[in-house]
């Protein structure tokens, strides 16, 4: 199966469901404080989204977790432990408000967060919009995940200690492509044109295999690899490039771009005007501050 395959799966698996939030975690939630029902500040997510490209989620999860723990960065929106479990993934999702009206708040570590859990799975979710989360997931109890997330809190009062140059968000780049719709970031690193289903993506990779059918070929002077898979069942097709060294310590490989769609027709329009546009630094912004909630401030309509 190839790598867009499996997002476009993701993806119609997260729309089909209307942004339920993460299914495997049992939905029994940790009861503590009840969600204040008041107006919310009103944030600007484009903030939002502009502190959260700023962090290492790394350096985040290694503040939280120790610096014995090894970790591994898969993209740059998410870091996991890679060594004895439990396993802690770190990641930036969604949490519709519709979902979080009919979850209570806990107080975790000074910040609001939304917990789910069981004697086996655990999720402790710290807002920072109406509709994003930094989320921690595991494998274990919250009674152990839970002074994870709170060690966590304590540095992200202080992000400016966790921050990096600013990264592009894959909604933010496609939208410098022409004809275009693009859907809410799904994790920063992943974003949809509603249009025609093709996806931007940001991973830590190799790009191109050419013994897998790979094809080179050069934009703008960037190399790029398509693969175009006529399998009648499961067709599709991705071009991806390097835009150069991983930036974490705990990436493997690349800092790679990649479109993938269906059909070529829908993903060449796209590389070029991306490929153009990852040349530039993205903007700076004006990160939001504080990032995360304090325990009783509202959240969501």
């Amino acid at each position: 199966m190839t790598r867009w395959l499996a997002v476009a799966i993701v993806v119609v698996a997260v729309l089909s469901a209307g942004c339920s939030g993460p299914g495997t975690v049992p939905t029994r939630e940790t009861h503590s404080e009840p969600s204040t029902s008041g107006t919310p500040q009103g944030r600007d997510e484009k903030r939002v989204i502009d502190a959260l490209r700023r962090l290492d989620m790394c350096a985040v999860l290694q503040a939280a977790v120790g610096v014995g723990r090894d970790l591994r960065a898969y993209r740059p929106s998410e870091c996991v432990t890679f060594d004895a479990a439990p396993e802690v993934d770190l990641r930036v999702a969604r949490l519709a408000a519709d979902r979080r009206t009919s979850m209570t708040a806990k107080n975790v570590g000074g910040a609001k967060a939304y917990v789910q859990g069981s004697s086996s799975q655990c999720l402790v979710q710290l807002p920072v919009s109406a509709d994003l989360v930094i989320v921690f997931s595991s494998d274990d109890t919250c009674a152990k995940l839970e002074p994870i997330a709170a060690e966590a809190v304590s540095v992200l009062s202080r992000p400016a200690l966790l921050e990096g140059e600013p990264r592009w968000d894959a909604c933010t780049v496609l939208r410098k492509a022409p004809d275009v719709d693009p859907g809410a970031d799904e994790n920063l690193d992943l974003c949809t044109d509603k249009k025609t289903l093709a996806n931007v993506e940001f991973s830590y990779t190799t790009p191109g295999v050419p013994e897998e059918g790979w094809r080179r070929s050069t934009v703008d002077g960037v190399e790029v690899w398509t693969l175009d898979d006529r399998d009648p069942d499961t067709p599709s097709c991705t071009a991806e490039w390097s835009l150069g060294p991983a930036p974490s310590d705990h990436a493997d490989g690349e800092l790679v771009a990649s479109v993938g769609a269906i059909d070529c027709a829908k993903v060449t329009p796209l590389v070029a005007p991306l490929v153009a546009a990852l040349k530039q630094k993205p903007a700076a912004g004006d990160p939001q501050r504080p990032l995360l909630y304090a325990p009783g401030e509202p959240d969501h309509p």
